[in-house]
């Protein structure tokens, strides 16, 4: 999954939750191919669970996300992808525009987005007026190694700083999310976020752990944060 997508989760979807349990040796590849996700169901230390339906057409791109009560949609144009978020009786537009080779380089939220050659998104920046908020990725081994975010306004500067490291393990899970960049090519291992605001710094570790299905796909997906735990788990089309 690009992380330029995952951004745009964590802000409108609030789908950052992640995943502990069965442990596989992190040398042992998964099954060859992708996996298109059909489900994600997040369930907290406290038992809440948060519920993520997908819908892909047949060109394996993702047409939509459903929740209990937010509903996304994406239309593929020539070269437009218009995005409508459905919320409790509004609607939230965003149009993106893409390349020759399907990537998003801008949107109608005032965004400028920049590949590598591989297709990895490298940045993306506002560009629509005095507020200033840009993300640069460095990519290594076909995996985000870190990002680098940096907004500021009127009252908030704001660094954000995160470090990945991953499994050996193949990631298979598939959101049909091309457009927006190619995904890591690993299982996260774990990150560490470092954030000044202000002048103050904040940091926040998490790690990962994986169980599979019989198809090597994965099952369920841990995230740890000292004491408290996510667990994700996955059906698939």
């Amino acid at each position: 999954m690009s992380h330029i997508y995952q951004y745009s989760a964590i802000l409108l979807l609030s789908l950052c939750i992640s995943v502990t349990g069965c442990k596989r040796d992190a040398t042992i590849q998964t099954a060859a191919g992708t996996s298109r996700v059909k489900t994600e169901t997040t369930t907290s230390g406290t038992g809440i669970a948060y519920a993520v339906s997908y819908s892909y057409d047949s060109s394996g791109r993702q047409i939509q996300a459903q929740t209990d009560t937010v509903i996304t949609t994406y239309t593929y144009g020539r070269d437009t992808i218009t995005k409508v978020i459905s919320l409790a009786g509004e609607r939230f537009i965003t149009g993106y525009t893409t390349n020759s080779l399907g990537k998003i380089i801008s949107d109608s939220k005032f965004y400028k987005y920049a590949y590598d050659g591989n297709g990895y998104l490298i940045s993306f920046s506002y560009t629509g007026g005095s507020d200033y908020d840009s993300t640069a990725y460095i990519i290594s081994s076909g995996d985000v190694s870190s990002s680098t975010e940096h907004q500021s306004d009127s009252s908030t500067d704001n660094h954000i700083t995160t470090t990945y490291t991953y499994l050996t393990t193949a990631d298979p899970r598939d959101y049909g999310t091309a457009a927006w960049g190619q995904a890591d090519k690993h299982l996260l291992s774990a990150k560490t976020i470092t954030q000044l605001i202000n002048g103050n710094t904040y940091t926040t570790s998490y790690t990962y752990s994986y169980a599979y299905d019989s198809q090597g796909r994965v099952s369920q997906q841990i995230q740890t944060n000292g004491s408290a735990s996510y667990i994700t788990s996955y059906t698939y089309y």
